[in-house]
């Protein structure tokens, strides 16, 4: 069989996946064309090689009274290939529960439903306030949970009682800024890292107005900004060891409260630091 997108990605699911897709093809709800199930029937019993069939034997199991029309199954196959990466789409949705009750969020703001929205408010909330492991999502999730709130509401208000918003909109603001600095620390990090490595000159804008406004706050709350913060300070300011020495404590403390990518990302420029102090004849502590 030659190298077709839809065998690819039907190529790359596993057993489960494919009898879940199944069901979603057979559901009227996503599919009213009896010609797509007949198809994937033919193709599931050819998975994951398909190595034994050919387009013409499947237009023929599909239209044995028909002659071969490429187009026709270039057309069911494009369909199919639709109904797939709905499937996939769903399937990532479960990853983001939190994305995924947005999404009902913003029906019952179209819908009007007052009760059901701040229910559903709540209930994102706590999922928020459970997170144990902070990062990107966590930020974006928190700023954008308050954004529609507020946006939601403040359009039930009369134009006269709107400051009672400003609250609101302070903190939101907040965790915008929280979002941004998280980010921005990461990009400035692996830019450091890469301007060392591959002589790229890295770009660091608002590094400074960052820095000023991380140094007047207290970010005990926020371990895994301050982690990052005190990271790129070390790569910054090599020749100050106290920023390595505040990493370790920081991370000693707080490791349990920093995902993954974030460790990764760390424990090797703390790796490179100690390395370039080593061979510089100034072995760190």
């Amino acid at each position: 069989m030659e190298n077709i997108k839809l065998f690819q990605v039907l190529g790359s699911l596993n057993r489960e996946e494919i009898s879940s897709l199944g069901e979603l093809i057979k559901s009227p709800y996503f599919n009213k064309s009896r010609d797509i199930i007949s198809l994937f029937g033919i193709l599931k019993k050819n998975y994951p090689k398909f190595n034994n069939i050919s387009k013409e034997k499947i237009f023929s199991a599909l239209f044995s009274h028909e002659k071969y029309k490429d187009k026709k199954l270039r057309d069911l196959f494009s369909k199919m290939l639709g109904l797939v990466e709905e499937f996939l789409t769903l399937e990532d949705l479960k990853n983001y529960p939190l994305e995924e009750m947005r999404h009902v969020l913003n029906q019952y703001s179209i819908r009007n439903l007052d009760k059901h929205y701040e229910g559903l408010t709540r209930q994102m909330q706590l999922l928020i306030d459970k997170i144990k492991v902070k990062e990107s999502d966590y930020f974006y999730s928190s700023y954008l949970l308050k954004k529609d709130t507020r946006n939601y509401f403040e359009q039930k208000k009369t134009l006269g009682k709107r400051g009672e918003f400003d609250p609101e909109i302070n903190i939101e603001i907040d965790s915008f800024i929280l979002f941004f600095i998280y980010k921005m620390l990461r990009y400035f990090i692996e830019q450091i890292n890469h301007q060392k490595l591959f002589k790229h000159k890295a770009k660091l804008e608002f590094i400074e107005q960052i820095s000023g406004y991380l140094s007047v706050r207290n970010m005990e709350s926020e371990p895994q900004v301050n982690i990052l913060y005190t990271c790129l300070m070390m790569q910054m300011k090599p020749k100050e060891s106290h920023h390595y020495l505040n990493l370790k404590k920081l991370l000693e403390i707080n490791r349990n409260y920093v995902n993954k990518d974030d460790l990764k990302l760390v424990y090797i420029q703390i790796y490179n630091f100690t390395r370039e102090k080593y061979f510089g004849g100034d072995a760190a502590h």
